[in-house]
């Protein structure tokens, strides 16, 4: 079983497809976490996002299908 929490949703701006960020929430760290990297349907998109409350690094993206719908944090 993973701590990883769902942080958001949303679809990619170049090919259309379903992104789900996950990482490990850090209720008292006050900064931001934020991922920077590509799009996980390879086509070639860049990714920048942050999300409060959760450490640096700690925050990894993945296909909408490779993770069943749950609740945001």
């Amino acid at each position: 079983m993973s701590d990883e929490a769902e942080l958001g949703r949303w679809r990619c701006v170049k090919c259309g497809g379903d992104i789900v960020a996950v990482g490990v929430g850090a209720p008292r760290f006050l900064g931001v976490g934020a991922y920077q990297g590509p799009c996980p349907w390879n086509c070639g998109a860049w990714i920048t996002r942050g999300f409060r409350k959760v450490k640096p690094g700690a925050v990894r993206v993945v296909r909408a299908s490779e993770r069943p719908a749950g609740v945001a944090r």
